[in-house]
C-alpha cells in the first residue's frame, strides 16, 4: 500500500478520521479544523478557506462557525478502508464473500459502497444483482490512483452508502430509503430526477448564475472602495509628515525628538490600520473566490449531469448564495489626523508635537446599488385591446373564464370582457370605480378608488354587476391572494382575510400600499409610499413584517404595478421610466425591459410563459414578447 495515501499532508502521520475537500485532497479532521481556524482568524465574515496543499479555496458549510466545518466534509471511506486493511494483509488479498463461505480466492476489485474485496466471479455477480448493481467497483491494483480516492456524493455516509436516490425538499439535501423514514419521515421527499428536472426546466441554474454575477459586481466594488480607503488614509499619513517637516526646519533638535516621537505614534496606529483593512480586504477576496467557486460549479457543462452530486453541489450553492447575500459586509474607513501646538514656545516642554486621532467605522454597503442590469426590449406581437373613450384609462385587467378571456377594468365604472383575440363579448357597468381585482375560485374580488372592497358577480345575460361589500375596518388600496384569502394592501399595513371579510392577521408596512402580490413562501412584495413623501419604494417583507429586501434602481421611476411568474419572479411596472424591472424573488434584478410606454399590469399564462398581456400607454392591451 502506497503509505503517502494514508499519510496527512499537515501532521505527516497515517490520517485519523480521513476528512476529503472539495479539491480531492485528504487530511486528518482534527489538522484540518486547525487550519480553517487558522485561516479564517481576524476575519469579519468568513466564508472558507485555501486548502494548504493546492491553494484551491474551499468554501465552509452553511454554519457560521469555522470550528464545526471540518466535521461536515466528507470522510474518505476509500483511504480508511486502506488504512484499516493495513493490520491484516488478507482484507486486501482474498475475496470477503469466499471467505465467509470457507474458501480462499483472490481478490480483484474493491465495491467502494460495499467496502469488500472481491473476486472475478463475486464481482460479476455483484454488478448482475438489483440491490448492488450500481455499485462503484474498482480494479485493485488502481484503487490508489487520485481518481479512485476521491469521495463521491452519490451514496449515504449515515446508512451503510446506501444510494442517494432521494432529495428532501424541506432540508434541501440529498437522502437515501433509510434516511426517507428516520431522519426525514416528516418532510417532503422527491426523486433526484424530478428535482434536476425541475432546476433544468426552470432554468435556476442560470437564475442562479445571474444572482451570483451581481453579488460578485457588489464584492468588486466593495473592494475597489475599499483600496480607495486605503490610499485616502495614506495620502492624509503623508500630509501629516509634510506638515511636520515644515515645523521642524524652523525649530532645532527639540523639534527633531518631538518628530521622531510623532512617527513613533504615526506608524503604530498606522499599522493597526493598515492591519484591519488588510484582515477586510481578505474577508472580501474569500467571497469573490466563493463566487467563483460557484460560477465555475453552474457553468461547468461537464458537470451538469443527473446526479445526487450534481444536485446536491447545487443545493449547497444555493445554501451559499443566500448566506454570500445575506453575509454582513463592512469596510473600515479610517481617518487619521493631527492637531499642532499654536505657540511654539510651548515646544520644549510638549511631549509631543501632534495629537493623533484614529477614527475607524465600518460602513455597511449591503444595499449598495449597482446599475449594470442587463437590458432587453419587449417586442409587441399584437394589439389585443384598445379603450377609444375619451378620458378613460384601463385600471387593471385578469384573466377570466379558464384564462380564455380577459376582464378589463375601466376608470369610468364601467368593465369589457374580450376573448385573447381581442374581439369583445359583453360590457359590464358597475356602480364605481375599480382599482385592483383578484380571482379566488371564480370569484372576483375588486377593490374601489373609494377604498371599499366588493365581491363582484357578473350576469351571464345583462350588462349590471352585482356587487356585494366586504366590511372591512380599513381602507384598501390594493388586493391579492395567498392560498385562497385575500391580501389587501391599506395604510401601514398588508391584512389577511377571508372571503367573507373576517380578518386573520396584520402585517407591519411602510406607507400606503398600491399594489401587492403575495409568494408561496409566505413573503410579500409591495409598493408604498409615505404620506409626505412624493417616491414611491419596493419593498419585500416576511408573514412577520420583517423587511427582507428594497429595491430601488435609477432607471424606475414611479414604479406602478407588481406581477409574478409561475417561477415567482417579479415584474415592476416602472409608469415613469417606461420599463419594467424583472427581480428574482430575492430582490436582485436580472433584467430591465425598454421603451414600453406608461406600463401597467401584465398578465401571463401559466401554461404558456411566453404568452404575456400587457396594459402599455393607459388605454391598451398589447400581446408581447419579452427580448432578453
Amino acid at each position: 500500500m502506497d503509505d503517502c495515501v494514508t499519510k496527512c499532508p499537515i501532521c505527516m502521520e497515517t490520517l485519523q478520521t480521513p476528512r476529503s475537500i472539495s479539491c480531492s485532497h485528504t487530511f486528518c479532521q482534527k489538522c484540518l479544523n486547525d487550519h480553517i481556524i487558522t485561516s479564517c482568524h481576524g476575519k469579519d465574515s468568513p466564508t472558507g478557506f485555501h486548502c494548504p496543499v493546492c491553494r484551491k479555496y474551499v468554501p465552509g458549510s452553511i454554519s457560521n462557525n469555522p470550528s464545526l466545518w471540518a466535521q461536515t466534509f466528507t470522510k474518505n471511506e476509500t483511504i480508511e478502508f486502506l488504512i484499516h486493511s493495513a493490520d491484516d494483509e488478507n482484507v486486501l488479498k482474498f475475496c470477503k464473500p469466499c471467505l465467509n463461505g470457507n474458501k480462499e480466492e483472490t481478490a480483484s476489485t474493491l465495491c467502494k459502497s460495499c467496502m469488500e474485496c472481491l473476486c472475478e466471479g463475486c464481482t460479476d455477480h455483484h454488478k448482475r444483482l438489483t440491490i448492488t448493481k450500481d455499485h462503484e467497483v474498482v480494479p485493485l491494483d488502481e484503487i490508489h490512483k487520485p481518481s479512485y480516492l476521491k469521495t463521491e456524493e452519490h451514496n449515504c455516509n449515515e446508512h451503510d452508502l446506501r444510494y442517494l436516490d432521494l432529495f428532501c425538499v424541506d432540508h434541501d439535501t440529498p437522502c437515501c430509503s433509510v434516511c426517507s423514514i428516520t431522519d426525514h419521515k416528516t418532510c417532503k421527499m422527491d426523486t433526484i430526477k424530478t428535482v434536476f428536472d425541475k432546476i433544468e426546466k426552470e432554468n435556476e441554474s442560470q437564475q442562479m448564475l445571474s444572482e451570483i454575477c451581481r453579488a460578485e459586481s457588489h464584492l468588486k466594488k466593495l473592494k475597489e472602495i475599499q483600496k480607495e480607503k486605503q490610499t485616502k488614509i495614506e495620502d492624509k499619513a503623508d500630509e501629516i509628515r509634510d506638515e511636520t517637516n515644515k515645523l521642524r526646519q524652523e525649530i532645532n533638535e527639540t523639534l527633531d525628538r518631538l518628530e521622531h516621537k510623532l512617527h513613533e505614534n504615526l506608524a503604530k496606529n498606522m499599522k493597526l490600520t493598515q492591519k484591519a483593512i488588510d484582515e477586510n480586504m481578505e474577508t472580501l477576496s474569500d467571497l469573490l473566490d466563493l463566487s467563483n467557486h460557484c460560477k465555475e460549479f453552474l457553468t461547468s457543462a461537464t458537470k451538469r449531469t443527473c446526479s445526487p452530486g450534481y444536485v446536491g453541489e447545487f443545493h449547497k450553492i444555493k445554501k451559499q448564495l443566500k448566506r454570500l447575500k445575506s453575509a454582513k459586509l463592512y469596510i473600515k474607513d479610517a481617518e487619521i489626523s493631527a492637531t499642532f501646538p499654536n505657540f511654539l514656545k510651548t515646544i520644549r516642554s510638549s511631549k509631543q508635537s501632534a495629537s493623533l486621532t484614529v477614527k475607524e467605522n465600518p460602513i455597511s454597503l449591503i444595499n449598495l446599488e449597482f446599475q449594470s442590469v442587463p437590458k432587453g426590449v419587449v417586442q409587441v406581437e399584437k394589439n389585443v385591446l384598445e379603450i377609444l373613450k375619451d378620458d378613460a384609462a384601463i385600471n387593471d385587467i385578469l384573466f377570466y373564464e379558464n384564462n380564455t378571456d380577459i376582464l378589463v377594468f375601466v376608470d369610468d365604472k364601467t368593465g369589457v370582457v374580450c376573448d385573447l383575440s381581442g374581439v369583445c363579448h359583453k360590457s359590464v357597468d358597475f356602480r364605481f370605480t375599480i382599482l385592483r381585482a383578484v380571482l379566488i375560485r371564480k370569484k372576483i374580488y375588486a377593490v374601489t378608488d373609494k377604498g371599499n372592497l366588493y365581491y363582484l358577480e357578473i350576469p351571464q345575460n345583462n350588462t349590471t354587476c352585482k356587487c356585494t361589500k366586504i366590511n372591512i375596518t380599513r381602507q384598501a388600496f390594493a388586493v391579492s391572494v395567498f392560498q385562497e384569502s385575500l391580501v389587501v394592501g391599506c395604510v401601514n399595513a398588508i391584512v389577511h382575510m377571508d372571503t367573507n371579510g373576517n380578518e386573520r392577521k396584520n402585517i407591519p408596512t411602510e406607507g400606503c400600499i398600491f399594489d401587492v402580490i403575495s409568494l408561496i413562501s409566505g413573503n410579500h412584495i409591495y409598493i408604498g409610499q409615505k404620506s409626505l413623501n412624493p417616491e414611491r419604494t419596493v419593498r419585500a417583507v416576511d408573514g412577520n413584517g420583517q423587511e427582507l429586501w428594497k429595491y430601488e434602481h435609477s432607471e424606475l421611476k414611479f414604479p406602478f404595478r407588481l406581477t409574478k411568474d409561475y417561477v415567482e419572479n417579479i415584474y415592476i411596472a416602472g409608469f415613469s421610466s417606461h420599463n419594467i424591472h424583472l427581480l428574482s424573488s430575492a430582490g436582485y434584478a436580472l433584467k430591465i425591459f425598454e421603451q414600453i410606454p406608461y406600463p401597467g399590469r401584465m398578465l401571463i399564462r401559466k401554461e404558456r410563459s411566453n404568452e404575456i398581456y400587457l396594459v402599455s400607454a393607459f388605454n391598451s392591451i398589447k400581446k408581447v414578447k419579452l427580448i432578453w
